[in-house]
């Protein structure tokens, strides 16, 4: 798959639908709604998520007018490469797949994947993943678990209106989301929480 293919949006994904144990998609007003999907990644995918992250380079990742404390914690970019073209075949092909319920009008993946670490007192305040350029595009928000729930206290994925979803800290569990969905990580109180985001972008709401 040529690299302009594998980063599309734009054609319907083949393979399973993913499983969700909470959503009922007979709801009108699931549009906004997070999505949890349970064993997307393997223990030990999630652990060469890992080593492909802490190789990947530094980027401070935040507000898009950052304010002093906001977020706490390390991002690194994880790139297309020969050893992550996997992953983003897995991301992608999810993408496609939970949008089959939001229906938004998305076309491309422009965002390298994103791997971050949250230390103690790590935290990422309440905030949406789309602002102003080059985040307007964005669309749909993926954030997969990577940590053993064991591994860290603290430090949910919280929606202002949802909570954090039950069971969403098993490894290799992946949450969905409209990007203009407010959420936030909790401050972690022991331990190393660590995730991977991704992105759908796609022309502007309207």
């Amino acid at each position: 798959m040529m690299l302009d293919q594998l980063l599309s949006l734009s054609a319907p994904s083949a393979g399973a639908t993913p499983r969700h144990d909470w959503l009922d998609l007979a709801s009108t007003d699931f549009i906004c709604h997070p999505m949890k999907f349970p064993g997307v990644l393997s223990a030990a995918e999630c652990a060469e998520i890992v080593r492909l992250g802490e190789a990947g380079a530094p980027v401070t990742a935040g507000l898009m007018r950052p304010v002093e404390g906001y977020r706490k914690g390390g991002t690194r970019l994880l790139p297309l490469t020969a050893e992550s073209k996997w992953l983003y075949e897995r991301v992608r092909a999810l993408l496609l797949q939970v949008n089959q319920w939001y229906r938004f009008e998305i076309t491309a993946m422009v965002d390298s994947l994103l791997y971050c670490e949250y230390p103690v007192d790590g935290q990422f305040e309440w905030h949406v993943d789309c602002a102003e350029s080059p985040t307007s595009t964005r669309k749909v928000s993926l954030s997969f678990q990577i940590s053993d729930p064991s591994d860290y206290d603290g430090g949910g994925l919280e929606f202002a209106h949802y909570g954090e979803l039950r069971e969403s800290r098993r490894r290799g569990t992946a949450i969905a989301f409209p990007a203009f969905v407010h959420h936030r990580v909790a401050p972690v109180t022991r331990g190393v929480r660590r995730s991977l985001v991704a992105w759908a972008h796609g022309p502007v709401f309207r």
